[in-house]
């Protein structure tokens, strides 16, 4: 969900808008444009489908708001509201809105997001972890400065007029950033971001985002800057660098309680070249008082580059990144390519097209369909029950082996 702040786009409510300013004619849905392959995952307000391009064969990731939340709940213009802040979003370190638009026939909105073929950060250093690779310090850091990247440009993102969206994500945290097998990191689910230059959507409410990556001013629910951003981006350092969690339950004090209150746990002093200094930088990023943070991400960014100058210290790069994953994760990244392409083969991309009207998908297949007469083949109740199989042995092939786009709405969504 995006919430808006006071200020209205000069574009208007979306919701009073053609289909076709949302970078889709009407009926392109109806014409099957986008075939669904397999659900990937549902989140509180969307689901979140691997497709296929029919017009490039490209793959692609398609999220749309769930059937079953309350039609007049307003969800619809929130995904919108999202989609019109996302997709002048250009920058190698976060997801690309590819595409998004509204059904022709129910007039429902969804998004058309690139796939990254990868895993998210809480999938790499599991995987790392269970498979007993170590990942060096050097490449640690080239996730989080790469992460850096992507949030710095999001926080200086202005509209077609100059005007700043003044974008604050509230929800970094390792299943939002995706790290492809390429090396490339990105920064993805802008679902409960605000801004200030947004069409009028109704407001959310309450405490949102993942508490254990929260700022302190964030778990009050106090208006919110980039400096929160960044606050979250050190939990993800110092995470990193402990390799640990912050903030693991512990007693009854709640995560949102010690997350206002600005609680860090020292780090343990590992005896690496340089490590006073990079603990110092892990220390301004996570300060409980904004005032006293780096001012941007920016900052933070050149704080860490200019730290990996240093003698004996050093911060990877992208194709470091990209090398270790090529020798460490190739039987990974073979495992995942093996069952999308089954998953592919397997499922009826007929039957998963946005304009079929069927009901025989999985449980999170519950975005809008087409109301019109589709010509097919009857199909007898045997090949339905290996369809229905075969479908659900996907969906749980695609989980189980991290597919980053399987989980990058996941939380929030």
């Amino acid at each position: 969900m995006v919430q808006a702040n006071q200020r209205k786009s000069a574009a208007g409510s979306p919701a009073a808008s053609g289909a076709g300013a949302y970078g889709l004619s009407a009926d392109t849905v109806s014409r099957g444009r986008y075939a669904l392959i397999a659900p990937l995952a549902r989140g509180g307000m969307a689901d979140v489908h691997l497709a296929r391009d029919t017009a490039t064969g490209a793959e692609v990731v398609i999220k749309r708001v769930r059937k079953d939340l309350p039609a007049d709940a307003g969800y619809d213009r929130l995904l919108v509201a999202e989609a019109q802040l996302t997709r002048s979003l250009r920058h190698p370190n976060v997801v690309d809105v590819l595409d998004h638009g509204r059904d022709g026939a129910t007039s429902e909105p969804f998004i058309v997001l690139e796939y990254v073929a990868g895993l998210d950060l809480h999938q790499l250093l599991r995987v790392c972890s269970r498979r007993k690779i170590r990942l060096p310090l050097a490449l640690r850091l080239a996730v989080v400065t790469g992460l850096l990247s992507g949030v710095a440009y999001v926080h200086r993102a202005r509209d077609g007029d100059g005007r700043p969206f003044d974008i604050v994500h509230r929800d970094i945290s390792p299943a939002n950033v995706l790290v492809s097998f390429d090396g490339r990191v990105k920064l993805c689910d802008f679902g409960i971001a605000t801004a200030t230059v947004m069409p009028d959507v109704p407001a959310t409410s309450g405490i949102e985002g993942k508490a254990s990556y929260m700022s302190p001013e964030q778990a009050r629910g106090e208006p919110l800057d980039g400096r929160s951003d960044v606050y979250s981006v050190g939990v993800l350092l110092w995470e990193m660098l402990a390799g640990r969690r912050m903030r693991k339950k512990q007693g009854t004090t709640s995560r949102l309680v010690r997350a206002a209150r600005g609680e860090v746990p020292p780090l343990s002093v590992r005896g690496f070249e340089g490590e006073a200094e990079l603990h110092a930088i892990v220390r301004r990023a996570l300060a409980v008082d904004r005032e006293d943070r780096f001012r941007s991400a920016a900052e933070l960014r050149e704080a860490l580059m200019r730290w990996g100058e240093r003698p004996g210290c050093e911060v990877g790069d992208a194709r470091a990144l990209r090398l270790f994953l090529a020798a460490e994760l190739s039987e990974v990244r073979r495992e995942q390519r093996a069952v999308r392409d089954r998953a592919c083969a397997e499922v009826d991309p007929n039957v998963w097209r946005p304009d079929a009207d069927d009901d025989r998908a999985t449980p999170s297949h519950s975005g809008p369909r087409r109301r019109r007469a589709v010509t097919t083949v009857p199909s007898s109740p045997r090949r339905d029950r290996r369809w229905v199989i075969a479908a659900a042995a996907a969906a749980a092939a695609l989980a189980s082996y991290g597919i980053a786009s399987a989980v990058q709405y996941l939380l929030l969504g």
